[in-house]
């Protein structure tokens, strides 16, 4: 038997004991659990958690969510639903970098990777 499946389950852990989420990106299939519906307005998911979200990735999408011009919703709608509210609710608590983060490239604007920076050969 192999030591993982001897170990003893992880405690149940349920919506308020996250701490980050990290939007990768802000397309519609990637944002969709952001928030939920209660009593007619879209709130966090995760009420207590950290978004983390590429700044050039959301002025991108909010340029183009206040063009008039834009037929249709942004994403289909998601970036109202389950981006704005995020940050919107955001805006009223203290902020601060949750991890250093580097332009990559990608196939969103914005692309950004987390994680340790590359080692310098010697």
């Amino acid at each position: 038997m192999s030591p993982i499946s001897t170990a003893s389950p992880p405690p149940a852990r349920g919506p308020q004991d996250i701490d980050y989420v990290m939007c990768t990106h802000l397309h519609h299939d990637h944002v969709g659990w952001n928030t939920k519906l209660r009593d007619g307005t879209w709130v966090p998911t995760f009420p207590n958690a950290r978004y983390v979200i590429s700044k050039p990735d959301f002025e991108y999408y909010r340029k183009l969510d206040a063009d008039p011009d834009k037929a249709e919703p942004v994403e289909f709608g998601t970036f109202r639903e389950c981006v704005l509210p995020i940050v919107e609710g955001r805006a009223r608590r203290p902020r601060h970098r949750a991890a250093p983060a580097r332009r990559t490239s990608g196939h969103y604007p914005g692309a950004r990777a987390l994680g340790r920076p590359r080692r310098i050969p010697a």
